[in-house]
């Protein structure tokens, strides 16, 4: 027992002298303006750096059209940056903007994962779509599912080049047996975005 209590003793003098050495240790006065970054020259250096991000709003005073459907789709909390990047310039000099519209740009929140909510917008990147870009059929600003038809039925020779079982948007199952002419005797709705 004695050998504990010893053990004990030591311990509270060792978290004693930490202590006592922390209140001695001289803090520099920086510290309470700047915290641990305490080099001043750390504070002019990032406030030199140039903007390089602008707020989504800026985008809205030229490009309505595609904000206000953006700002009413289930993409509003998605940046427009995300996908056009870096808009200080663009605002300021009117440099065009690179938009990435590859399936990789889309698969960083909408490829399947199972740590993703259930009810949340996954697709099998391998398996949806092939190669196509999603903005083929769905519109990245107001994106809808399903996706809303891009192009108008009419015009289109064979339906089957992208809807056939192996195609970009595959027809169901109890379409197998029809031909390619007879799509357009149920499908004769024009629709467009």
């Amino acid at each position: 027992m004695k050998h504990l209590v010893r053990a004990g003793g030591v311990l509270i003098a060792i978290l004693f002298v930490f202590f006592v050495l922390l209140r001695v240790i001289p803090v520099p006065e920086s510290f309470n303006a700047y915290g641990f970054y305490r080099e001043k020259e750390n504070t002019a250096e990032w406030a030199a750096r140039p903007m390089a991000y602008a707020d989504p709003i800026l985008c809205n005073q030229c490009h309505q059209t595609n904000h206000g459907s953006w700002s009413d789709s289930k993409h509003k909390t998605v940046s427009c940056e995300n996908c056009h990047g870096p808009g200080q310039s663009h605002v300021d000099k009117g440099t065009p903007v690179k938009i990435d519209e590859s399936r990789e740009a889309c698969a960083v929140c909408h490829s399947k994962l199972p740590s993703r909510p259930r009810d949340f917008p996954q697709v099998d990147m391998e398996q949806h779509g092939g190669k196509t870009e999603c903005k083929t059929c769905h519109s990245p600003h107001a994106p809808a599912i399903p996706p809303v038809v891009l192009h108008p039925e009419a015009g289109y020779s064979n339906c089957l080049l992208c809807h056939s079982a192996g195609g970009l948007k595959p027809f169901p199952a109890n379409h197998s047996a029809n031909s390619p002419d007879s799509c357009t005797s149920c499908h004769s709705v024009k629709r467009s975005v």
